[in-house]
Order: C-alpha cells, then sequence, then structure tokens
C-alpha cells in the first residue's frame, strides 16, 4: 500500500469510491466535488490523500481542510481575537 497526494486523474476513482462508502446519504459527482474540494476557499492540495494498493487501485481517500477565513457564530478565529 501507497499513501500520497491526491493527483488530478485520481478524480474518478475518488468519486467511485466515495459512491460505494457515502454514496446513498451523501452523492458526490464531479460538479460537487470540484465545488465542495478543489474550488474550496480552504482547499489545501497538500492536505488531500488516497491511498493504493501495488495494483493501483485506489483504496482510501483523507481530505483536510485548513481555515482561511472566518468560521463560527461570530466570524472571528479565535487566535486572532
Amino acid at each position: 500500500m501507497q499513501i500520497r497526494l491526491l493527483r488530478a486523474e485520481d478524480e474518478p476513482a475518488v468519486l467511485t469510491l466515495w459512491d460505494r462508502c457515502m454514496g446513498e446519504q451523501f452523492p458526490l459527482d464531479s460538479a460537487l466535488f470540484e465545488q465542495n474540494v478543489l474550488r474550496d476557499a480552504h482547499f489545501d492540495p497538500e492536505a488531500v490523500w488516497v491511498a493504493e494498493d501495488n495494483g493501483g487501485n485506489l483504496l482510501a481517500y483523507a481530505h483536510a481542510k485548513v481555515c482561511r477565513e472566518p468560521l463560527g457564530s461570530a466570524g472571528i478565529m479565535p487566535e486572532q481575537g
């Protein structure tokens, strides 16, 4: 198994994996993936990983968002007051 950063060509396999695991409750297509992941204000390409087996088959997908704008009900970042 290898863990590596997401590459553009991984998108179809990520969507297939997502649909197998969570598609019934949270369907995700290419347009939503682009909107909610790739074009999100908090997207960091260094924080999206995939795991694949020795044959190159996708086994897992992990995505972390990095806060780049105020969040929360007060609209502030606590460390910035």
